[in-house]
């Protein structure tokens, strides 16, 4: 049984297997060191690196590390300017809201224009992620979504100089998710139709943010109505 299996949770376990074989890979903000762990007692990875910006999550990590006895294999690192973390085939940066995943990615943009791919996995706000994506040429190559307690999407992504376009119901749904609709897929947009639907009966009908909420809802419906349609054409 590998170690992914009995170490990481469902969300940690998804973003491990987005890495991909024999590839270099720095966690930003690594936390307890848990996906790292797992990727190299596996042998997924040829060098890892746990990176966080302050010392006591980096203390949780060595503990995690020492009592795999993978002291010689994993390098934790303080965020640096520069550093071997920098020159690696790709980066994870995952459990944050937002704002702090934009930020890292704007502070070292440089680097992430060398990386073969960066895995995001954002608290909040994916549908803005996805506008950040592009208006900073980052192009989504993989989506994944998972119920792990709760729903958490999953994005891959690379740069290119060309520019990146999407429509609205792909940067509220997700290109790549929209494209291979896992099962999931419907699951959360059932999830969204509730959560949707109980808002608008407390909000004012005539409201931009109420306007705003039923164009999402019938996104999320569309998705479902096809998905039935999808159905009753193959049992045909």
């Amino acid at each position: 049984m590998l170690i992914r299996d009995k170490l990481l949770s469902k969300r940690l376990a998804t973003i491990y297997d987005m890495v991909e074989h024999g590839d270099s890979i720095a966690d930003i903000g690594t936390d307890h060191g848990y996906l790292i762990v797992a990727l190299a007692l596996d042998k997924k990875t040829k060098q890892v690196y746990g990176v966080d910006n302050k010392s006591a999550p980096l203390s949780q990590a060595k503990k995690t590390i020492t009592d795999a006895n993978l002291q010689n294999d994993i390098e934790l690192t303080l965020v640096k300017e520069e550093h071997a973390y920098h020159h690696v085939d790709g980066w994870v940066i995952a459990g944050m809201g937002y704002e702090t995943i934009a930020s890292i990615i704007r502070q070292f943009y440089e680097t992430i224009k060398k990386l073969k791919y960066v895995i995001v996995q954002a608290n909040h706000q994916i549908e803005e992620f996805r506008r950040f994506c592009v208006a900073n040429h980052l192009e989504i190559i993989d989506e994944q979504i998972v119920f792990d307690q709760h729903y958490y999407q999953i994005l891959k992504v690379k740069y290119t100089p060309l520019q990146v376009s999407y429509t609205e119901s792909e940067l509220l749904l997700g290109p790549k998710l929209l494209e291979n609709k896992v099962p999931q897929f419907i699951d959360y947009c059932e999830h969204k139709i509730r959560i949707l639907e109980d808002i608008l009966k407390k909000l004012p009908k005539d409201g931009k943010k109420a306007h705003d909420m039923q164009k999402q809802l019938e996104l999320y419906k569309n998705q479902i109505t096809e998905d039935r349609k999808g159905e009753y054409y193959a049992t045909k």
